[in-house]
């Protein structure tokens, strides 16, 4: 199948991804449950890491023990990102971060710039 350079396909799921001789084979199932392919010369993978673990997508040939290895070491934990939109901002638009050590959420971002809404976002990792 041919696909428009501009195409980005939401809400299907890659199957598999073939290397051949002349290029790449992908694989996928659309919203609707009905299974496509398409070919390309070349193809960048950015699928997340839980992906990979899970082996929901075949990779022939299978990838190379190297990566295999990197992929099972990188440890992950829990990430929680809120943000809070605010009709004035009362922190200094000179602090990008604000740091708290002892709160739940440590680490604050904050998205205040000239003409932009006051927005603060914050930040925690682990099992908080």
């Amino acid at each position: 199948a041919e696909l428009p350079k501009s195409s980005i396909l939401l809400g299907s799921c890659v199957t598999s991804i073939v290397q051949t001789s002349s290029g790449v084979v992908v694989s996928w199932y659309d919203p609707h449950h009905h299974e496509r392919r398409a070919s390309c010369a070349k193809l960048l993978c950015t699928v997340s890491l839980g992906v990979l673990r899970a082996e929901h997508i075949n990779f022939s040939p299978p990838l190379p023990t190297f990566k295999q290895d990197a992929i099972n070491s990188i440890t992950m934990c829990g990430y929680t990102k809120v943000f809070l939109v605010f009709d004035v901002g009362f922190w200094s638009p000179d602090h990008e971060y604000l740091l708290c050590k002892s709160a739940v959420f440590p680490v604050w971002h904050s998205l205040l710039k000239p003409q932009e809404l006051p927005i603060l976002v914050a930040h925690c990792t682990g099992d908080e």
